[in-house]
């Protein structure tokens, strides 16, 4: 992949994965406010959140003791979209058992009942232990406008894009900020752009310059907006390109691995995706010559790979020189799946 290429699909991930807006008194996550004391009208609405690689979006109508609506889930990764249809009953103790049907618009014959227990909290709804193939646990959405067809709430974001370190980017009229657990604005809604919180830190783009910084999560500045391009913060520090390479920065700006890559973590360069992931950075000396880096810059596996995946797990997943198929190496480098 070459340089524009990565800074093209860079960008276009950057812009989706950005959100921001206003209101003062928006319920956070951990709202007290019982399902059972909200009024019915309340609860109608659209809801909204992106987190583990998944977007949904609901929208919510009440009748009485029971809810209905229609939505749809996107796993990022994948890019895989599913549309859902929704039929619920309110219970004893003010929740709502809710059945949802999952049809994938991919692949028309793949369809899932799923079977959940909903909380309307203020302006939340909790899904409590989500429990499916790539997803388990309790899962946030925030109320939100339903769109631009529809008359808007002063006191709704546009979007909502799920916690992270316990902070949420959210979007009001095209702009972007960030809340707190407690929906109190700790950045305010005045960013083009914004990427998700990484070790106390975010990346913002000034419109006004037309380069990219990084704010600690009360927007003060703590890197310049600069550069063309900025990774998230990983381990203490965050790629940056400087005349065609890659190299990388300290929180304070201080170049602490010369650019002299031509590329860094080939999968999913994203404000989500951080350079460094369990102590090695995946980097590219030259087209299709990919290895591994610590944090002081130091060669650990050395530039041998066509292609080089991040470590999860403890495994990358690789593509050597001259072979056409994937492969999964520890951090020394040895072949530990799919060798043959």
């Amino acid at each position: 992949m070459n340089l524009r290429c990565h800074l093209f699909v860079y960008l276009i991930a950057f812009f989706c994965i950005t959100a921001c807006s206003n209101p003062q008194n928006t319920a956070g996550e951990n709202s007290t406010e019982a399902s059972s004391n909200q009024p019915q009208s309340a609860k109608e609405g659209c809801y909204h959140s992106i987190e583990k690689n998944w977007e949904e979006r609901l929208n919510i109508a009440v009748s009485a003791d029971r809810i209905s609506g229609s939505g749809y889930r996107i796993n990022q990764q994948f890019n895989d979209r599913f549309q859902l249809d929704i039929q619920g009953k309110k219970m004893k103790d003010g929740n709502y058992d809710v059945e949802v049907i999952c049809q994938s618009k991919r692949r028309t014959n793949e369809k899932e009942t799923q079977y959940e227990t909903w909380s309307f909290q203020g302006n939340s709804l909790k899904i409590i232990n989500r429990n499916t193939k790539d997803f388990i646990g309790d899962l946030s959405l925030q109320k939100v406008n339903c769109g631009a067809n529809s008359a808007k709430d002063p006191e709704l974001y546009d979007e909502f894009l799920g916690y992270n370190e316990g902070y949420a980017v959210v979007a009001k009229d095209g702009k972007y900020g960030l809340i707190n657990k407690e929906g109190q604005l700790t950045i305010p809604c005045a960013y083009m752009a914004l990427g998700a919180v990484s070790e106390g830190t975010i990346m913002y783009y000034d419109e006004q310059k037309g380069r990219h910084g990084i704010l600690d999560v009360n927007g003060n500045i703590l890197i310049e907006p600069i550069y063309d391009v900025i990774t998230p913060v990983g381990q203490g520090l965050l790629g940056f390109v400087y005349e065609g390479k890659w190299g990388f920065l300290n929180t304070k700006g201080e170049i602490v691995i010369a650019p002299k890559f031509f590329n860094v973590n080939f999968f999913q360069p994203n404000p989500l995706e951080l350079p460094f992931n369990e102590g090695l950075a995946n980097v590219a000396i030259e087209d299709a010559k990919w290895g591994y880096i610590n944090p002081k810059g130091e060669v650990v596996i050395p530039y041998q790979f066509m292609f080089a995946g991040p470590f999860r797990g403890g495994k990358a997943k690789v593509m050597r020189q001259g072979e056409n198929k994937w492969i999964y190496i520890d951090k020394s480098g040895q072949c530990v799946e799919n060798c043959n």
